[in-house]
């Protein structure tokens, strides 16, 4: 059964990514390095296995052929919206809490550019008809 890329993505949206967000913005903000690298390998893993490519191949160029980012950053974004959801008293207006990052600093095209550096320079070079 050939599914379209976006019916794939829908149904990773609909029943995994859903366990990544119960409680998002508690877990995120102390998590490791290693540990957000192994959320990224979910997504990665099951990206290659709808391409059919080898597990080996780079995740970089899986990001770039898929039109997606890693599943960490698209995590922090979704706690950055999260907090939103939350009222505070009027006595803590105009603090922000030290666990979420500024939504400034979450930068979208930033985060592409970021995958697009990571694909090895002969990527292009390569016959990739499979």
């Amino acid at each position: 059964m050939d599914l379209p890329l976006s019916i794939v993505l829908d149904l990773f949206s609909i029943f995994i990514l859903p366990t990544y967000l119960y409680g998002l913005p508690l877990w995120l903000a102390n998590c490791s390095a290693s540990s957000l690298q192994m959320v990224d390998a979910t997504f990665t893993k099951f990206l290659k296995r709808y391409l059919q490519v080898p597990s080996h191949s780079n995740n970089a160029s899986i990001h770039f052929l898929t039109s997606t980012i890693p599943l960490s950053k698209t995590l922090k974004r979704s706690a950055s919206n999260t907090i939103r959801s939350l009222s505070f008293p009027p006595i803590l207006h105009g603090h922000r809490l030290t666990f979420f990052p500024n939504p400034t600093e979450l930068d979208h095209w930033g985060d592409v550019a970021e995958v697009i550096q990571q694909i090895p320079t002969d990527f292009a070079l390569k016959d990739h008809s499979y």
